[in-house]
Formats: structure tokens, sequence, C-alpha cells
């Protein structure tokens, strides 16, 4: 939907700390939310959060 749009570094540390988690806990599902559009703006008022 497109709306999984971060800064390099922000991806970069995402990564990292998945890779991290994982290692202690393999067996654990990690999952994230939507982080952002690409052009910066808002979700629409009323999006869950």
């Amino acid at each position: 939907m497109g709306r999984n749009a971060v800064h390099r570094q922000v991806l970069e540390a995402v990564v990292e700390a998945y890779a991290r988690a994982y290692a202690v806990l393999p067996d654990t599902k990690f999952v994230y939310g939507e982080t952002g559009w690409p052009s910066g703006d808002p979700f629409p008022r009323g999006h869950p959060t």
C-alpha cells in the first residue's frame, strides 16, 4: 500500500534491531505497523493507531 517509507538510516536501524532480536528469540514472530508515506504526509484522521 506504499505506507512503509522511512529514511535510510531508520531502515538500517530497524533491520539491525530485528536481526539482534532474532538471534536471541529465533522462535518469536515480530510484526511492525505502517511507518509513513514516502511524501511524509500524515495518515488520514481516524486511522487506527
